[in-house]
């Protein structure tokens, strides 16, 4: 069984590459291409999520050095939270454009913020929820198991 599916990726793959409109948009190819191929664009399941691994904790890490006063600790991980928030959003672009505004107004409130620190805890909070919002935004677009 898995030969076939390999021998199916590969004939799907070789008919998306053949048209200049493929329809997947996962921009590594892998079970999420062969997908798209079979039901419409969508996003990569397994990168959105490993994307998103990035910045929950990163938030985290965040709100606890805020709480800790450690403001440059908060700073450092605010970098990476708004790296990853901005990164999901081109991500989900061309299918979700409103998970991507969320996640790009998300990243500029997280810096805007980082100029604050150590005070803003309530305000990561809430950028922490709006990530959380457009993430559920971007899932509603993922490529089907």
């Amino acid at each position: 069984m898995p030969r076939f599916r390999l021998i199916a990726l590969v004939l799907v793959l070789a008919a998306c590459s053949a048209s200049p409109g493929s329809a997947s948009v996962a921009p590594s190819p892998g079970a999420g291409a062969a997908s798209a191929a079979a039901s419409g664009p969508c996003l990569d399941r397994a990168e959105l999520a490993d994307n998103a691994e990035t910045v929950g904790p990163a938030l985290k890490s965040v709100i606890d050095a805020l709480k800790a006063s450690n403001a440059d600790q908060a700073r450092s991980s605010a970098t990476t939270a708004s790296t990853g928030l901005r990164k999901i959003a081109d991500f989900a672009a061309s299918l979700k454009p409103e998970a991507a505004t969320a996640m790009r107004d998300a990243a500029t409130k997280l810096d805007a913020a980082a100029a604050g620190f150590p005070a803003g805890v309530s305000t990561v909070e809430q950028i922490q929820t709006e990530f959380e919002a457009g993430y559920e935004l971007a899932r509603t677009v993922v490529c089907p198991d």
